[in-house]
């Protein structure tokens, strides 16, 4: 249920590479791309990653934190040709809504989806779309009369798969009581369910996003409301952090690897205090178009479906550094 058991493939990341709309080949001849600092993995300031790899090394796991997206970031973005669901179209995909439902949601992704992924667009011009998106859908689920175990079903079923190496760090990260903060503007509960169902809503795991509010505490208990404030992709930084243990460990977990999709998830560690700061990206579709505003954003940019193998090395460097000094 956690995904694939064995890395990718050279001819699959290739393949997966070119339904997202590139071709590696290609990336890799360019010279604004100027290093492959691991496969499928790239990079404009290889030297800046590798000093921050050794700082977070160094650190070892007493110094990290983990702040990851969790839509098509901890998910794949692919799954057998078709593209994975995200928190809310697992929702969107239970029996139970009406088809009036539907068809609004739908509209609502026509008009504002082209605008989430415009790679002419600046942030500032796109953070009042997302706002109006997001609370236009949530009273559209709020009036659908949608019950826990909904929820509970819609993930059993839903078409979502972990990348490959999500479970490994998890584990890895629960051992060391390592704190990984799940920062989504998807739906909290749903994220919390499909962790619950593969077995990975351990202690260390704390989810930051939208919360729905239900009638009660029983399974049949219905949907109320999501609960401002909205988080969107652009609205994601240290101010919705308050009470997890990234806000209450800040000052003493200061090296941080982050982790997302979009452009957005970038400022996930703003205004937190941060040594070293590694920030990975998955960029999965619209290759072309927004590889130069990934590689600038992000010190290594994913393509390919790729999955945590990057990521899970710079943490097992730490906890290298954590073993070699308890010995």
């Amino acid at each position: 249920p956690c995904g694939r058991t064995k890395p990718l493939s050279a001819m699959e990341a290739l393949a997966l590479a070119v339904v997202a709309g590139v071709s590696l080949l290609a990336i890799r001849e360019r010279r604004k791309y100027p290093a492959e600092v691991a496969p499928n993995t790239f990079s404009r300031r290889p030297r800046a990653v590798a000093a921050l790899r050794r700082a977070i090394a160094e650190g070892g796991m007493a110094k990290l934190q983990v702040v990851a997206d969790f839509d098509r970031t901890m998910t794949r973005h692919m799954i057998n040709g078709k593209v994975g669901f995200s928190a809310y179209r697992v929702l969107e995909s239970c029996e139970m809504l009406s088809p009036g439902y539907h068809e609004r949601v739908r509209a609502l992704r026509d008009k504002y989806y082209p605008i989430e992924r415009s790679a002419t667009m600046t942030r500032e011009e796109k953070m009042p779309h997302m706002q109006a998106w997001y609370r236009q859908a949530h009273e559209l689920l709020a009036a659908e009369h949608v019950a826990r175990s909904h929820i509970v079903r819609a993930v059993g079923r839903a078409r979502l798969e972990l990348r490959d190496g999500v479970a490994d760090l998890i584990g890895v990260l629960e051992a060391a009581d390592v704190p990984l903060t799940v920062f989504s503007a998807g739906l909290g509960n749903v994220i919390e369910e499909v962790l619950t169902q593969r077995g990975l809503d351990k202690p260390n795991v704390h989810v930051i996003s939208n919360i729905m509010r239900f009638s009660g505490e029983g399974a049949q208990a219905e949907l109320t409301e999501v609960l401002e404030p909205i988080v969107t992709m652009y609205t994601k930084d240290f101010r919705h952090t308050a009470g997890s243990r990234m806000a209450l460990e800040a000052d003493t977990r200061t090296n941080i690897i982050l982790v997302g999709d979009s452009l957005g998830d970038v400022t996930m560690a703003d205004g937190c205090p941060a040594t070293a700061l590694l920030k990975v990206g998955y960029l999965n579709d619209n290759v072309e178009a927004l590889m130069d505003k990934y590689l600038d954003a992000f010190d290594v940019v994913i393509v390919g479906d790729g999955g945590f193998e990057f990521v899970n090395g710079v943490v097992a460097e730490a906890a290298a550094t954590t073993a070699a000094a308890k010995a």
